[in-house]
Formats: C-alpha cells, structure tokens, sequence
C-alpha cells in the first residue's frame, strides 16, 4: 500500500530530488565551457548566457519534462520513430557521454589544469595511460570508494564554486573589453551549451529519479511528474546560477586574459585571483579527483549499457577496456581539440535530441505516427546540412535555399498533425 505524503513531505522530497539531479549533472569539467564563452564574449556577455542558458539549462528542464512523462525509458520515447530508434539514440548518447567525448574531456581537463605545469616531463600520453589505468581498476574491481569519495566530493566542489561566484561577483576581478567574438554571439553561446551534454544526460538520470520516488512510496505516475518537473526547474534555476556567474566572471577576465587564452589557464587564472594561491592548490585537488569520478562513473554506465542491451553477447569487461583504450589516444590529442572534435557531433544529435523531447511532450496533441518519423528525419537531415555548413564543406546554397529556411520547414511538420481546439473539447 502507497504511503500518504503531506505537502510539507513533498516539498521536501521535492528539494532533495532537485539538489541531487543538479549534484549529478553539474560536473567539474562543465566550468570550462561558460569560462571560455564568458571571457570570448566580453562586455557582451548577457548576450552569450542568453544564448548558453537556452541550451544548456532549458533543453534540461524540457528533457526532465520528457523522461518523467516516458516514466523514466527513453526507449519509449522513441517507439512511435521507430521501434529501435529509441535505442539507438540511447547508444548514441552513451557513445558520446562515454569514450567519444566526455571521459577524455574530463582526463584532458586534469591534465592541463593540475599536472601540465606541476610535474615537468609527464606527456599527456603518459598521464592518460596512468589516469585510465586507476579508472580500470576502479570500473573492473569496484570498491565503493570513489561512491564514497563522490558523496563529499561534489558538495564540496558545488561549494567551492559559490564562493568564487560570490566573491568575484561582490569584489570585480578586472574590467570587462570588448568582445572577441566574430558573428551572431547568441547563436555561439546556444551552440556552446551543447557542449555540457547536460539535457543528453537527462535521458539516463530519469530512470534513477523515478527509482528513488518509488522508493520513498510514490506510485501514482502524475505526482511523480510533478515531483519531477519541479525537481528540474530547481536543478536548472541552479545550473543557471552556477553558468551565468562563471560567465559573468570570464567576461571581467577578458581585458587581462588574451584572447587565445585556453579554457584551462582561464579557469586557473579565475581561482589564482580569488581563492589564492592555498585556495587554488585545493580546487586542483577536487577538480581532479572529481574528474575521475566521473570518468570511473560513465566508463562503467557504458560498460552496463552494452552488456544489457545485446544481452550479454557484448560483455562488461571488454567495453570497459576499449572505452578506456578510446579515452587514451583522445586524451593525449588535448582538450582544444576534443571540444573542436565535439563540435559537430554534438551539433547533429542535439537537434535530433530537441526534437524528439518536444514531440514527446506534445505527444496527446499529434494526430498521425508517421509526423514522427518525417519530422525527426527532416531535422536531421537540416542539422547535417547546417553542421556542414557551419565548417565550410558544403556550400550554404547546396540546395537552392537558405539555412534558416530549412529550420523553418522542418519544424513545421510539427505543427501539422496540431489538434484543434475544437477536438480536444469533443475528445473530452
């Protein structure tokens, strides 16, 4: 029998679900990205985190929306594509959440944050073979230390970065220049925000959410959406907090730091000046022990990820390996060039990621199966065409119209299959 729940109860448990989704998606690896826009963007800076903020902490609230409404199964999401193409963009994602993009990033980042310049001699070759083999060991024989060392680790890195925000917020570090960046700087920051992968991460993080209401006793599938979205807004509010102020700290950066300036040094510079040179040594220390955390954490969810869905005839430990493997050679190109490398493949999947969330959560309002299939097919195909675009290897009049238009075209299969008003109120 399902446990009664005060409204004092469900607030409560409503705080504690948004304060863990945000401990979980806010890693330390995602400070890098708003640095570099911020300090890019100078005294346009509000322009930039309008941009960043969109992508970043609004596709996550939307994509809590999505998992919570599909009760946790991004599999199911995707069924009304095709009935294998909800795994397959879970795939996809782990993919990148995994080897491809997010677990280098997160050994490149300590490498040139912490060691680079600590002990002379060590090649980024070398510090990734020793950094994966303590993440082989971990993933292979877990210990349940590094869970432990997580528990205290990200309220103690969540921490750390309010008071850099607050005191470099009340006590300006510089004056802010002139923006160095060329172009439509919304559009940049949007674009930016992909990078974090944060509302990728959504897509995974909701069936643990769901797990732990069931747990405390709720059942029914409406206050668990509830208790959801509300749990989202309260992680994005904060996610929003933590990127807008990083932002508004590079951009005072910006007439210090040259323009060439590397995510890295701009983030070592931010910590120097405020926390000190004690301050700093013990932000390297939560960074980097966060950053192989996270790197042990999402080698083993891609480890699990292909040993159940083919049904052990892909096994855990040889995915491990080769993740790791993977992570070695991406790791030693450096970070620069996983985030350039990213780029592009974060710019197809997040299009086709959006709109599958929005479809998903409009889903009562669509008439006709097949606008799935049309729609997500046709973003695709406009994503590839705008990412190509976008790094100069096609033409932007490939196809006799301009960019935009087919945004426009393509989203408006959405509004096809739109129910009126008239037949929802039949409906009822």
């Amino acid at each position: 029998m399902a446990k009664l729940y005060n409204k004092n109860t469900t607030t409560r448990d409503t705080i504690i679900l948004g304060f863990a989704f945000f401990a979980t998606m806010f890693g330390a690896g995602n400070l890098i990205f708003p640095l570099g826009l911020g300090h890019a963007s100078g005294s346009d800076w509000t322009t930039a985190a309008l941009g960043y903020l969109s992508s970043d902490v609004g596709l996550t609230i939307l994509g809590v929306i999505a998992i919570f409404k599909a009760g946790g199964s991004s599999l199911k999401m995707g069924e009304k594509v095709h009935p294998k193409f909800g795994l397959f963009i879970e795939g996809i994602i782990i993919i990148c959440l995994g080897p491809l993009i997010a677990i280098p990033r997160n050994g490149a980042l300590t490498y040139e944050l912490v060691f680079q310049n600590t002990i002379p001699g060590l090649s980024p070759l070398m510090f990734a073979a020793i950094y994966f083999s303590i993440t082989l060991f971990f993933v292979i024989k877990p210990t349940g230390i590094m869970e432990k060392i997580g528990k205290y680790l990200a309220p103690t890195l969540i921490g750390l970065v309010a008071i850099i925000i607050f005191k470099g917020v009340f006590f300006p570090i510089n004056e802010i220049a002139e923006p160095s960046l060329e172009g439509d700087i919304f559009r940049k920051g949007f674009l930016e925000g992909y990078q974090t992968m944060d509302a990728l991460g959504t897509v995974f993080m909701g069936a643990v959410l769901i797990a732990a209401l069931h747990e405390k006793g709720y059942t029914d599938k409406k206050k668990i959406i509830k208790i959801g979205v509300n749990a989202g807004l309260i992680a994005g509010g904060l996610l929003g907090f933590v990127y807008g102020g990083v932002l508004f700290l590079a951009s005072n950066m910006s007439g210090q730091m040259p323009a060439e300036a590397s995510r890295p040094d701009l983030l070592a510079n931010l910590i120097q000046q405020i926390l000190g040179a004690e301050g700093k040594f013990m932000m390297d220390i939560v960074i980097a022990v966060a950053c192989l955390s996270t790197s042990i954490a999402l080698t083993a969810i891609t480890g699990n990820f292909f040993e159940k869905h083919s049904n052990g005839k892909i096994p855990y430990k040889p995915v491990v390996i080769i993740t790791v493997i993977i992570s070695i050679f991406l790791t030693s190109i450096g970070l620069d060039k996983i985030i350039v490398f990213a780029g592009p493949i974060l710019s197809i999947l997040y299009p086709v990621t959006i709109s599958l969330i929005l479809l998903y959560i409009f889903d009562r309002f669509i008439i006709f199966n097949w606008i799935y299939p049309i729609a997500i097919f046709g973003v695709l195909i406009y994503s590839i065409h705008d990412t190509l675009t976008g790094m100069g290897l096609i033409p932007i009049d490939i196809f006799g119209i301009p960019s935009w238009l087919w945004m426009v075209v393509c989203f408006s299969a959405l509004l096809l299959p739109i129910r009126t008003f008239r037949q929802q109120l039949v409906k009822k």
